[in-house]
């Protein structure tokens, strides 16, 4: 895969086209419903208005202009001292073509790790196509949903 992506913080005119993506069963099955001025929405629009940084926050991926994925990261904190990656969505009609693998290379590159920091994600576990791509990303399966509320704990350690 051989695109730029460009990250921004997402922006109440990213939803539209966002939005569009729900028609999608299987993302939909997993990261919605959603819907025209959803509670989703005034949450990160709400994000974006307050001193959030410490956080996390939501972030639109470009390429070439174009909305390719949408990024929800929580930042460390003293009582959980890793990233969580919230959220992953891939445009439905660019999936298998190297993007998500992309988008979260990038990210892991482009936000700051001290010592000892990691990243780790939730993966509903009837989502086995998520879970596959994490762990062929290079991810790892550290509480099964049985331990975990019906969700994968899944996470990656800088080597």
């Amino acid at each position: 895969m051989n695109a730029t992506l460009d990250f921004k913080l997402f922006k109440k005119d990213d939803f539209a086209e966002y939005l569009s993506w729900f028609q999608d069963p299987t993302l939909n099955a997993f990261l919605g419903p959603m819907e025209e001025n959803d509670e989703w929405l005034t949450h990160i629009l709400k994000e974006l208005n307050e001193e959030t940084e410490d956080r996390g926050c939501t972030y639109s991926v470009f390429s070439n202009a174009n909305l390719v994925a949408v990024v929800g990261v929580t930042f460390p904190t003293s009582k959980f001292p890793c990233y969580l990656l919230t959220s992953i969505a891939v445009k439905p009609d660019l999936r298998k073509r190297g993007f998500g693998k992309l988008v979260l290379n990038t990210i892991i590159d482009l936000l700051p790790t001290k010592e000892g920091q990691n990243w780790q994600a939730q993966v509903d576990e009837k989502n086995i196509i998520a879970k596959s791509f994490f762990e062929n990303s290079g991810w790892k399966t550290v509480i099964e949903p049985s331990d975990n509320d019906g969700m994968y704990l899944l996470e990656y350690r800088y080597s």
